[in-house]
This record gives C-alpha cells, structure tokens and sequence, in this order.
C-alpha cells in the first residue's frame, strides 16, 4: 500500500553574493531578436524611454515597439552558478533580484511611419498667418 519515496537529495546552497543585490529589470518581447552577435551581453538594443502613466518606448534601428511597465507579484532572483571543481560542490549566489518588467506585446511600428503620422496630425492644425497689412 505504500510507495517507495526516495528523500535523498543533494543540498544546492544559494547565498547573496552582496547586502544588496542589484535591482534588475527583465525585458518581455514577443517574437524574436534577430543579431549578429554571437550573444547579447553588452549588445546596445536601442533606446529606451520611459514615458508617463507606465508606458515605455523602445527604439531599435528604424522600428519602435510601445510597451509598459509591471511589477511583479513576486520578485525573481538573478543567480549565477558557482561550481568547486575540487568537491564537485555547486552553489549559486543571488547577482540581481527582478520587480518589474518591460513588457512589449504590440508588433513594431516603422519609424517612418510614425514620422508621416505626426506630420499628418500637424496638417490637421489650424495655420496661424501674420497679419495682413
């Protein structure tokens, strides 16, 4: 009546490499990245500007992707893994912790596009003319 359960386990230590750990920020794409880079750390993505009531724009070449911010319900630990070769002993020590994410979910917008969108609003404005002699 009784299934065996194995309760052996190995212990996998995690520990805060500092007081503080860094507060990251996680970045939520929808689809793919397409780079030249062999990986993306210290990759420039483009420009990033946080605009009013939670709203963000990212700028990438000639493509601009709106999106928001969110908080996490739970914050995410960032761990990176540290093995002793010696003992074969893995630990992970807490780099980051993440409370909010950038979240993109519309396609992106052809920076030209948006260009031809602002013009069109400023033909729609009235003309303001110096006065006639």
């Amino acid at each position: 009546s009784g299934a065996m359960v194995d309760t052996t386990c190995d212990a996998i230590a995690i520990r805060s490499a500092s007081a503080n750990p860094e507060e990251w920020t996680m970045l939520e794409l929808q689809g793919s990245f397409a780079t030249t880079h062999a990986t993306l750390r210290n990759v420039d993505l483009g420009d990033l500007s946080f605009l009013p009531k939670d709203k963000v724009r990212l700028q990438v070449g000639n493509q601009v992707l709106d999106g928001e911010v969110k908080r996490l319900k739970k914050p995410q630990a960032v761990l990176s893994k540290r093995r002793d070769e010696s003992s074969a002993y893995t630990s992970y020590d807490v780099v980051g912790v993440i409370r909010c994410k950038l979240t993109f979910t519309s396609r992106p917008t052809p920076l030209i596009e948006r260009l031809n969108l602002n013009e069109a609003d400023k033909s729609k404005r009235p003309r303001t003319s110096a006065p006639s002699e």
